[in-house]
């Protein structure tokens, strides 16, 4: 009898013991913590706090917002437009949020067709106008405006000299974001010879930025400088030894070369 109260006993014990363990390993996460987690990338336990605490009315924009970057992150574009909008109007003045959303909604825009870009253009367009309004060096929202200007039809306003405006905004706050946007706009016009002018200036920033040394290189090999580029894909290659841009760059110079 002693024997079987002692064997009892202990087996109490260990469920106890186990149930224990369980209710830490899933023990809730508050709302400071699962935020916490999120900015570290931490989502194992994050992700189902953020979003249980994203269905809450109102909706709570910060939590919505690092939601937000998750579902860009899992190319879940259409979930991630939905949070975002909820988020913007949660707190409509907000740069950040304003500029996320038409990030958001840029991300989105590629995956539907045509007629329905038309409807989501605009939205885009006023998101990025709204996040300069609210703040005139916010970074985000004038490279927004500068890349929907440079990627946009001109039925849709595109327009080079308007991308070129922004671009030069965000080259005063963000010397090196600003030259590379500068650099894509010639790009866009093939002047490849400036195009490398501009990845210089962002090269002068950044010196050891593997992908602006590919950049460049590819520029410079579109403009008809192979020396000058066989050097900038070396010097990407010697920063990031296994970049694919750099090398499939430098085997194509080195085969034109041969031929």
């Amino acid at each position: 009898m002693k024997t079987q109260i002692i064997i009892r006993a202990l087996g109490a014990l260990v469920l106890c013991t186990a149930a224990q363990l369980r209710a830490q390993e899933v023990a809730p996460l508050d709302r400071a913590a699962a935020l916490a987690e999120a900015r570290s990338g931490k989502w194992e336990r994050a992700e189902p706090a953020l979003e249980a605490l994203a269905a809450t009315v109102p909706a709570d924009p910060e939590v919505c917002a690092q939601l937000v970057l998750r579902r860009l992150e899992q190319k879940r574009n259409k979930e991630a437009v939905a949070l975002a909008e909820r988020a913007a109007e949660a707190a409509p003045n907000s740069a950040g949020l304003q500029s996320l959303y038409g990030r958001a909604l840029g991300a989105r825009i590629g995956e539907l067709a045509f007629i329905q870009q038309g409807f989501v253009a605009p939205k885009m367009l006023r998101a990025f106008k709204r996040s300069v309004e609210l703040d005139p060096h916010h970074v985000p929202g004038l490279i927004g405006l500068a890349n929907y200007y440079l990627y946009s039809p001109a039925i849709a306003g595109g327009s080079y000299e308007k991308a070129e405006e922004h671009a030069l905004q965000v080259e005063k706050l963000d010397a090196y974001k600003g030259s590379l946007i500068r650099a894509q706009i010639r790009e866009r016009q093939d002047q490849w010879s400036e195009a490398a002018v501009c990845y210089r200036s962002a090269l002068a920033v950044q010196p050891r930025n593997a992908w602006a040394h590919a950049q460049l290189g590819n520029a410079l090999a579109k403009a008809g400088d192979k020396s000058a580029a066989k050097a900038a894909f070396e010097a990407a290659l010697q920063l990031e030894p296994d970049l694919a841009q750099a090398k499939e760059g430098l085997s194509t110079l080195e085969a034109k070369t041969e031929n």
